[in-house]
């Protein structure tokens, strides 16, 4: 069609008085009704027209034609073929000739498309109190997290991001639209925590990814910090710590200082340390710790949320353990694993998580088997092999069958007592929290 020539159909909606959308939608729908009660289809009586499509019909140059219902509608309103009515007026042979095409009657019915669309836009508006509800709540998901089941955590995740993104298109405020992605981040950012506590490593991954997306579809470097993070710590439990290295080194280009960074520097010190590069694992150790004691503005999502999404001074000891334990150098690794230990058992604020003074506890118990220290290894795992089957999270039992395969260290060749603490591992890990996720109810529908 010529640029700027008008449509055969904006042409008679001009001349119909037809130009507003509620105008148009309004005859559009009464042809539809009529229509129904002529050919007996009760179908075409709930055929109405969306605001997008009324103006996509205006401008023309559509390459396909529209569904074959709604073109019947249309030439029942105007008399005149589809193909037609969306081409250019200099072609159509109107049965009500068109006037001259009017430049003061387009200008006019510009501004009133211009005006109307700006009322609908200024109409589509969420309730602030809505979006704060739904702030709250992912808050508290994220803080009672670490002392709850995961699976009792994913239902409500799971209900605060899709009710975040149902109110996405119920919004076009920009400001609306940003906290509503970040609230759906966080919830997927909990969904990923789920998934991966189940052992359920690609939804996870996936997860993560879209926590990311929406991160930085809003220019929120804190979530997408954590994103990347995520990612990075799937891809070291994978067994992929080149991978893993990659994450964390896109993740570091945009975190914010302080605890965003001192986590993917402490997963990259992991990462480090699957490879055997212990000065480059001591490195990002280091700079984890500095991170962490510096001065730097706290991160929401990492620090005022916090909960699952935190990484205070437990978490961060406990992850350096994790990377000591890989390059088997005990020492290290214990004296990281005791100071959880003796944050979480002192009570301090910082430790509400007993998943992490769990996995410090194995992480302990492997670093003394590394040692030779049997006994003391067995009695450590003491309460660790009294958790419930739905605490028994992947990386609880992970690190369980990582300090497993330390047995099989010369040292321990025909010892009945590693046998045991064997065999009372491999029982531990079948009965992991993944293990009974089956049982839970059918979705409803």
């Amino acid at each position: 069609m010529p640029e700027g020539e008008p449509t055969a159909l904006r042409v008679l909606v001009v001349e119909r008085r037809w130009r507003t959308y509620e105008t148009f939608r309004r005859h559009f729908e009464e042809a539809a009704r009529a229509l129904a009660a002529e050919t007996n289809d009760p179908r075409m009586a709930a055929l109405s027209v969306s605001r997008t499509q009324f103006e996509r019909w205006l401008r023309g140059g559509l390459t396909t034609r529209p569904y074959p219902n709604a073109s019947t509608v249309l030439q029942r309103m105007f008399s005149v073929e589809v193909d037609v009515l969306l081409g250019p007026a200099s072609e159509a042979n109107l049965q009500e000739p068109a006037q001259a095409f009017n430049l003061k009657s387009e200008i006019t019915m510009a501004a009133h498309e211009s005006s109307e669309h700006a009322a609908y836009a200024a109409a589509r508006a969420v309730d602030d109190t809505t979006i704060e509800q739904l702030q709250e709540d992912v808050a508290k998901v994220a803080r009672e997290y670490p002392e709850k089941a995961p699976i009792e955590s994913f239902a409500e995740a799971k209900r605060i991001r899709d009710l975040a993104l149902s109110l996405l298109d119920r919004t076009g405020r920009p400001a609306q639209e940003s906290e509503l992605y970040v609230a759906a981040g966080q919830a997927c950012g909990i969904l990923a925590t789920v998934s991966f506590d189940l052992g359920y490593t690609d939804a996870a991954s996936e997860q993560a990814r879209t926590v990311f997306i929406y991160g930085r579809m809003v220019g929120n470097e804190g979530l997408c910090a954590w994103a990347m993070g995520m990612r990075a710590l799937i891809a070291n439990w994978s067994e992929f710590p080149l991978a893993a290295l990659e994450l964390v080194a896109k993740g570091l280009a945009t975190a914010p200082a302080g605890t965003p960074t001192a986590r993917l520097h402490a997963i990259g010190a992991r990462a480090y340390a699957q490879l055997g590069n212990a000065a480059s694992a001591s490195e990002s150790a280091r700079l984890a710790l500095s991170a962490a004691d510096s001065d730097s503005p706290a991160c929401e999502l990492h620090d005022d949320i916090g909960g699952e999404f935190s990484f205070d001074g437990a978490r961060l000891r406990r992850c350096l353990g994790s990377a000591y334990v890989s390059l088997k150098l005990a020492e290290p690794a214990a004296q990281h694993a005791r100071q959880v230990i003796e944050l979480y058992d002192t009570g301090a604020r910082i430790v509400r998580m007993p998943k992490v003074a769990v996995e410090a506890r194995i992480e302990l118990a492997h670093a003394l088997i590394l040692s030779g220290e049997l006994d003391s290894a067995t009695d450590t795992l003491g309460t660790v092999f009294d958790l419930a089957q739905p605490q028994r999270v992947h990386g609880v039992t992970e690190r369980l069958v990582k300090a497993r395969q330390a047995l099989a260290l010369p040292a321990y060749q025909g010892s009945s007592e590693a046998l045991d603490l064997g065999a009372r591992i491999e029982a531990f890990a079948a009965g992991s929290a993944g293990a009974i996720a089956p049982a839970l109810p059918p979705r409803r529908s």
